[in-house]
């Protein structure tokens, strides 16, 4: 009696994981059903993995390279050898003038002012024959080659990236470097080839542009990285 008992116990715990394994699948297929489409367009395939990531933090940003945040990921290898030659054969560091240094790499990085965008997503060296020899990459690859050629010049840079529509995969990001003439950030849009002055001419960091937006100013300028490049941004 005992043993029948047990075994319809038994059977009755199978059954009830059976149908959890059958509910579990039917509902692991409905969702997969409902992610196929997105799976087919790498705009929400961004917006998904961002959706993982997002981590509601506040930008930290008023820090130096002298204290840089724990969290922010500082290359400690020596320049690629293409890029340290390249700053060396064209003179692009400015002894003395971190802001010069990083104009003459902006307009390094904007010959003729050709771009015809497409994302690149290669190394850095395949990166920067294609950017000065096709016209080639999105603004990503411009901000990881301009990053490239301050780090071997000498120059600290890190990136500003944001969203246009909420954490997909539209979006954009650019440079600030840390000018040490000036203690202080001063950003850099090489891909739109343009930066931002006051109305005393000097350039802005990222936050005192935004800064400047929100208070609806009216005397901010947008300078041309290269003023023989095109203008990407009216």
């Amino acid at each position: 009696m005992k043993a029948a008992v047990e075994r319809q116990n038994s059977a009755a715990r199978s059954r009830i994981w059976l149908r959890l394994f059958w509910l579990s699948a039917v509902l692991t297929l409905a969702v997969g059903v409902t992610l196929v489409p997105h799976l087919r367009d790498s705009t929400e395939l961004v917006r998904m993995r961002n959706a993982l990531l997002l981590q509601s933090e506040p930008a930290v940003y008023d820090w130096t390279p002298a204290n840089v945040p724990a969290g922010f990921a500082v290359e400690t290898a020596k320049p690629l050898p293409l890029y340290a030659d390249i700053v060396t054969r064209d003179q692009l560091k400015v002894d003395g003038d971190d802001w010069a240094t990083a104009l003459a790499i902006g307009r390094h990085l904007l010959p003729d002012g050709r771009r015809q965008g497409g994302a690149i997503q290669a190394d850095l060296a395949d990166t920067y024959t294609r950017i000065t020899q096709q016209g080639e990459g999105y603004c990503g690859d411009y901000a990881d080659s301009f990053t490239g050629f301050a780090t071997a010049a000498g120059v600290f840079s890190r990136p500003w990236a944001f969203s246009f529509d909420g954490f997909g995969g539209h979006g954009h990001i650019f440079n600030e470097i840390w000018d040490s003439q000036r203690a202080r950030w001063v950003m850099i849009d090489v891909f739109n080839n343009f930066y931002v002055t006051d109305s005393d001419g000097e350039p802005l960091s990222a936050m005192a542009f935004r800064a400047a937006l929100e208070a609806g100013a009216d005397d901010l300028r947008l300078v041309p990285v290269d003023p023989a490049g095109t203008a990407r941004f009216p």
